[in-house]
């Protein structure tokens, strides 16, 4: 298989290249006494910009850890021929998808509560990214975009999107804090101790806790993630309980989060089109 030019020093091999999505590539090294590490890196000055922002969010998200819920330890962050790159603790486990497919009810349960509280709990945490200085614009250009890529949406699917995203932007208007970036099914690990894994945190255009819970409902109730493994045997009563648990933990700490949530979700979708083939 033939592998991008990346760092790789003396002793290293290549166990595996992942399929990494956020122009990093990541691939799973070797070193000389047998330990295995996860390494991104930069091929590129741009990547290297947005790989220096993950590695500032990924140090923040130390600090932010609840029981039960972690990140992988960052081992090394530094530069290679000017570009940047970062070797990460390697978690061996269950991704989001595979977990639910096999786990009862009262885990599933107790899984939605723990990440339901980690994420109340990155609201708390300031935003280690740069926030809009207007929250509607950023959202009104990003959706300009979409539409722009899209010449088949409706008249009547642009005005609802639309009217949805100016309801979103008035509640999260001056609102910002630490977030994941890209809460997906298949960023969530759960390793033989029941333990959980965030992995893949990525920059956000705007960050607020609020994106990783749309983010997160992408699978949840949009079982987007069948698009990218239509043979995962996940119950749909497994989606739907995970949901609950973690929407109910949400809007008791905050109650205004439910009316932005479902269009927020309109959007977390909106922005997947112009991606699609059929």
């Amino acid at each position: 298989m033939n592998y991008p030019t990346l760092p790789l020093f003396p002793g290293e091999t290549i166990a595996r290249c992942f399929n990494g999505l956020s122009g990093s590539p990541v691939y799973l090294v070797q070193s000389s006494s047998n330990a295995l590490f996860v390494r991104k890196a930069a091929v590129n000055a741009d990547v290297s910009l947005r790989l220096e922002q993950q590695f500032k969010k990924l140090s923040t998200f130390q600090k932010c850890s609840l029981p039960g819920v972690a990140s992988p330890k960052i081992l090394e962050a530094t530069y290679y021929q000017d570009y940047f790159y970062m070797d990460l603790e390697y978690i061996s486990g269950l991704d989001l998808i595979e977990y639910s497919a096999i786990t009862d009810v009262s885990q599933l349960k107790k899984l939605g509560e723990q990440l339901g509280d980690f994420i109340i709990e990155m609201g708390k945490y300031p935003c280690v990214e740069n926030p809009p200085g207007n929250v509607t614009q950023v959202f009104y250009n990003k959706t300009f975009s979409l539409v722009k890529k899209c010449p088949w949406l409706s008249d009547k699917l642009k005005v609802e999107l639309f009217l949805s995203i100016k309801n979103v932007t008035q509640l999260m208007e001056g609102k910002s804090s630490l977030c994941h970036g890209d809460l997906t099914f298949e960023n969530i690990l759960i390793d033989k101790n029941g333990q959980i894994w965030l992995i893949d945190h990525l920059d956000s255009f705007c960050p607020f806790y609020w994106q990783d819970i749309a983010k997160l409902h992408q699978d949840l109730s949009g079982e987007w993630f069948r698009f990218r493994r239509p043979n995962a045997c996940v119950p749909k009563y497994a989606l739907a309980h995970l949901s609950n648990c973690i929407l109910e933990r949400i809007c008791e700490s905050d109650p205004s989060y439910y009316a932005a949530h479902y269009g927020l979700l309109a959007f977390v979708f909106a922005r997947i089109l112009p991606y699609t083939t059929t």
